[in-house]
């Protein structure tokens, strides 16, 4: 009888040129106590410890060569061999733990975040939404977002709001980061609030310190309502300004509707039936996510005619300036109502529309429920919501076209100033503010 093959060892030699053909198959070079170095055909070279559990043969994989040499192959395979002194199968002790690295990848604070943002898709606008993403994003899914969500405390949070405010983090506008720095924390105040309600956490951060521990609050500016005079000193600056055609209708629609500055530069020319005089609002571009019709008084139709024969033909109908495939930005609106003087004192942008109608229509006694349906202000009781959905049109129709001739009995009998005279005259809207 032939004597059997001696094994052939894994010298530095044999590791460096040992190759494999189709005739002799795989090769094994052995070191000792079950590590051997396997040769494939295709030439990759792999450390492998052969070893027994229970009743079976088996192997497992501890790495290529020579990205692992021998030494440290062998120290590898003594924790393995160690493991098998313990009554523990080295390949369940890596599914385990790749278990577990997938379940702390999973409760981190970003995965923590990424599973809000998806349980809030649906509840909130489109822009929310977006924007709520953009800011975690920017400001935690780098940084604190690495962290297991239940490791991370009030001086961490403390840490990243105080520099966004201060600007610090170099990812944010200067002037808009002490905003910037409120809007992350509430964001991650909520953020925990899920995470405490899932299971995730068991402490919200966020909630043992004060929003003013961290940022220097800026001023508050309100958006608010104006008073007939104060009306009609500004509608008449705006006459007399020097806007662009859909500027000047977008101004002028947002007092005629009430509506929010999104809603209205986000619109498109199909959501319009100019014939009966209405304009509805699909539900994924309102701040409540229901839809919201809105009756056009007969000013708001002629001003939307005309406008159509300017911008009819894109989708937007006050399409951007520099982008006609983007609606007009929320900075057009903005700084024409910088360039007319509404600051300090005379302090008034876009959403102060909606108060001055509002205090308008209360003070002339229109009902509260048509005046709220038309402000599209979302009822807490969803019966009293389906109520309202069905009901008000007419006397909302009614409502808005007072509305539309008090604005132009305002305008009427006035001469209208022009350009700089134009802003000149806001001085007025200041004193009376005073």
């Amino acid at each position: 009888m032939n004597a059997p093959a001696t094994p052939k060892k894994v010298t530095l030699a044999a590791r460096k040129t040992a190759k494999a053909t189709k005739e002799s198959g795989p090769l094994k070079l052995f070191d000792r106590d079950g590590l051997y170095l396997l040769v494939a055909v295709a030439g990759s070279k792999v450390w492998m410890l052969a070893y027994r559990f229970g009743d079976k043969q088996m192997t497992y994989k501890i790495g290529p060569y020579p990205q692992i040499d021998l030494d440290e192959a062998r120290d590898l395979a003594h924790e393995k061999r160690q493991l098998l002194r313990a009554g523990i199968n080295p390949r369940a002790a890596d599914e385990q733990q790749k278990a577990k690295n997938i379940a702390a990848a999973e409760s981190t604070l970003w995965a923590t975040c990424e599973a809000w943002l998806e349980h809030r898709e649906g509840s909130w606008a489109l822009k929310t939404g977006k924007r709520a993403r953009n800011f975690l994003e920017r400001y935690v899914r780098d940084d604190l977002g690495k962290l297991p969500v239940g490791s991370v405390d009030a001086g961490m949070v403390f840490n990243l709001i105080s520099d966004i405010a201060k600007g610090r983090t170099g990812k944010e506008r200067r002037a808009a980061a002490p905003t910037s720095a409120l809007a992350v924390r509430q964001m991650l105040g909520e953020v925990y609030r899920f995470a405490i309600g899932t299971g995730r956490a068991s402490v919200n951060p966020v909630s043992m310190m004060k929003a003013g521990d961290a940022v220097k609050k800026p001023r508050t500016k309100n958006n608010r309502s104006l008073n007939p005079d104060q009306l009609k000193t500004l509608l008449i600056a705006i006459e007399g300004a020097t806007l662009s055609v859909p500027v000047r209708a977008a101004v002028r629609l947002l007092f005629l509707t009430a509506v929010r500055t999104n809603e209205l530069i986000g619109a498109t020319w199909g959501e319009f039936d100019l014939d009966n005089a209405l304009w509805t609002i699909v539900a994924s571009r309102m701040k409540g996510r229901e839809s919201h019709v809105v009756p056009l008084s007969t000013q708001a139709v002629a001003l939307l005619r005309d406008l159509h024969k300017l911008t009819g033909k894109q989708e937007w109908v006050f399409p951007n300036a520099r982008d006609a495939s983007r609606h007009m930005g929320n900075t057009s609106l903005t700084s024409m109502f910088v360039r007319l003087g509404c600051t300090d004192e005379a302090w008034f942008r876009s959403h102060g529309a909606r108060g001055t109608f509002s205090t308008w229509a209360n003070e002339n006694d229109f009902n509260r429920d048509w005046v709220e349906k038309q402000l599209a202000h979302v009822e807490k009781d969803s019966v009293r919501l389906a109520y309202n959905s069905a009901r008000w049109l007419p006397q909302r129709r009614m409502m808005m076209q007072r509305w539309a001739d008090t604005i132009d009995s305002l305008l009427a009998p006035q001469a209208q100033p022009q350009n700089d005279d134009a802003m000149h005259s806001q001085g007025a809207l200041a004193q009376s503010a005073a």
